[in-house]
């Protein structure tokens, strides 16, 4: 554990309060500024990793450039014994995500309210050419005192050109826009998309779209429409529900084009007002304004007295002329029958279910073409003339373009082969590469272990394929422990996935309880859950371990405590046979080691 290491001579960790992705999070004392910071520091086993050593450097530098009440301030960052870390100010509070899965789900007022504070905080991101992508509730912190705080930039893409991932995903499935989905050229909409995706789920208590995996949650951010939230949350605002609906779009250039735009339509909402439309305060301004322009100069008219007389036998003439010449067509248009029905909006809806709406109203329905198109399924409608909400005579016809559905192409089967000869496969049959998963298998290395679609699916041109490629079987770099408590041992190990063992001699030089030697050495690579045993300092007195395994698990810990040791229990699954039994000891029986060392005894619990 690393309670109690002071970093650059100033920042003392006190305890461990979260834990992320590539890093831990400690409650840390700055002894210089007297003051309690966040400290983030990077696994061991990523600090030898450049990717994630930069990726690191770059949410340090991109924090620290960001200076806004609803951003997470960066105090300082750097290395130490081959330790990166980033202090940050401290934040006492919860994530967003705490908040939601507490509460269920949120009124409309606080979702607005914290909303347009995380607005806020992207007008102030967006400005410095950053894009955070990775906008999600426990990136959201609420504080004590319910301020709101954007944190985690550590896949944050600025506009240097180096830093672009194509072809690539960055991101939490359930939040990241269909761009980042289909791994092409994000922007700062795609940020807006995935803050509809928390607001959505602050309202409704869940994001639109789940699934059995990242895979299937970026596929339907991709192809699905998510359900509206009207349909969940009863009397819901319909403005709100056009802000969230219209930041899901899966055009980006259909959304938002800013966080200030964005803003501007939730303080309306917030006031009850329409949104995207002219403010009153405006109209009226506009209209006396207009008044009295007009005003002023039908006044400098009236001054002049041969004017006034020629403008009123003017108008007089003219009010004759048209009695006399207009009326018969005026009668006619006073007469005309004003248009009753609402066209209803037929676009997405299925021909039949249009023909049927249409004849229920009394109208007439002609199909003016057929189309290919990739959004809309095929015989359904594709557009509408005229339009919906226009008002039209009874009989009148309605004319309709009917979607022949997207151009399908049949997915081949890529699984076997190698990225290079997939994407070759993959353009001779219209289709194109998707979101690439790397993990470490038995499949050799760099070959494809599996695919969706899968082989033989039919699939619109340009869909997709998505692929988990193999990285081979993962070896890791066994670190030196030597000189270290074996608490702080165990736990370097074990974030390196690797198994640990102990046993005890007598050292001289050694202080008691240390580590002085290791097996495998230092630097030997191994694969994972490979087992080191470390040998501890015992001090002068040292007392043999009984060997207590195969024992039921009562007589084993009365044996142990009788010989002067401690003893900590750890529950394994087991066959029933071995229900209650020991099935193995760390120390191993028939070594050594100090009274009252800690003997850890793993007793088999059944079948689960």
């Amino acid at each position: 554990m690393l309670k109690g290491k002071i970093f650059a001579n100033r920042y003392e960790i006190l305890k461990k309060i979260d834990s992320g992705g590539m890093a831990n999070i400690y409650l840390a004392r700055d002894k210089k500024l007297s003051r309690n910071v966040a400290l983030k520091i990077m696994f061991p086993q990523f600090a030898s990793d450049s990717h994630f050593v930069e990726r690191f450097k770059r949410e340090a530098k991109s924090m620290a450039n960001l200076s806004h009440p609803n951003i997470a301030t960066v105090y300082d960052w750097g290395k130490e014994e081959e330790i990166y870390y980033i202090a940050m100010e401290y934040l006492s509070g919860e994530t967003l995500s705490q908040t939601i899965n507490k509460k269920g789900l949120l009124p409309p007022s606080k979702v607005v309210d914290i909303s347009i504070k995380i607005c806020e905080a992207l007008e102030v991101i967006h400005k410095q050419g950053i894009i955070h992508r990775d906008i999600k509730p426990s990136n959201i912190l609420v504080t004590e005192e319910k301020d709101i705080k954007i944190t985690d930039f550590g896949i944050v893409k600025d506009s240097t050109p180096s830093l672009t991932q194509t072809g690539s995903i960055l991101g939490t499935a359930q939040y990241i826009s269909p761009e980042q989905a289909k791994g092409i050229k994000i922007s700062k909409r795609s940020d807006i998309y995935s803050l509809g995706v928390v607001m959505y789920e602050m309202l409704t208590g869940d994001p639109p779209f789940r699934g059995d995996d990242s895979l299937s949650v970026a596929l339907r951010h991709i192809r699905e429409k998510p359900t509206l939230p009207s349909n969940i949350i009863k009397n819901l605002s319909k403005n709100l529900e056009t802000v969230i609906m219209k930041c899901l779009l899966k055009n980006p250039e259909d959304r938002y084009n800013s966080a200030t735009q964005l803003k501007e339509d939730l303080i309306r909402c917030s006031k009850g007002l329409p949104v995207s439309e002219l403010h009153e305060t405006i109209r009226d301004k506009l209209h006396l304004e207009t008044k009295a322009v007009f005003a002023k100069g039908f006044e400098t008219i009236k001054n002049i007295k041969w004017v006034r007389f020629l403008y009123t036998s003017l108008i007089i003439f003219l009010i004759a002329v048209i009695s006399i010449t207009l009326y018969p067509l005026l009668l006619r248009m006073v007469q005309k029958p004003i248009p009753k029905i609402v066209v209803p909006q037929l676009e997405q809806t299925e021909l039949s279910k249009a023909k049927e709406e249409l004849e229920r109203l009394e109208l007439k329905m002609a199909i003016s073409r057929q189309v290919h198109n990739d959004s809309v399924e095929k015989g359904c409608v594709v557009n509408q003339n005229p339009e919906a909400g226009s008002k039209i005579m009874e009989g009148e016809t309605v004319y309709l373009v009917i979607s022949l559905g997207p151009r399908v192409t049949e997915v081949p089967n890529i699984v076997g082969l190698k990225i290079e000869k997939a994407e070759k496969i993959l353009k001779e049959s219209n289709l194109k590469i998707g979101i690439i998963d790397k993990v470490y298998n038995e499949v050799p290395k760099d070959k494809i272990i599996r695919q969706a679609p899968e082989p033989g699916e039919i699939v619109a041109f340009n869909t997709p394929v998505y692929m988990v490629v193999s990285l081979g079987v993962e070896k890791f770099v066994v670190p030196s422990v030597i000189g270290m408590d074996y608490q702080t041992a165990r736990d370097i190990l074990e974030n390196k996935q690797l198994s640990v063992a102990r046993i005890y001699e007598i050292s001289e030089t050694a202080e008691m309880g240390t580590v002085v030697s290791q097996e495998p050495s230092v630097n030997t690579k191994v694969f994972k859950n490979s087992l080191v045993t470390i040998t501890l300092s015992s001090g002068s007195e040292i007392i043999s371990i009984p060997k207590v395994i195969r024992e039921n698990f009562e007589d084993a810990i009365s044996t142990l405590e009788e010989a002067g040791f401690v003893v900590e229990k750890h529950w394994v699954p087991s066959s029933l046979a071995t229900k209650n039994l020991v099935l193995n000891q760390d120390p191993q029986g028939g070594t050594v080691a100090p009274p009252d060392t800690v003997i850890i005894i793993y007793i088999g619990s059944g079948p689960t």
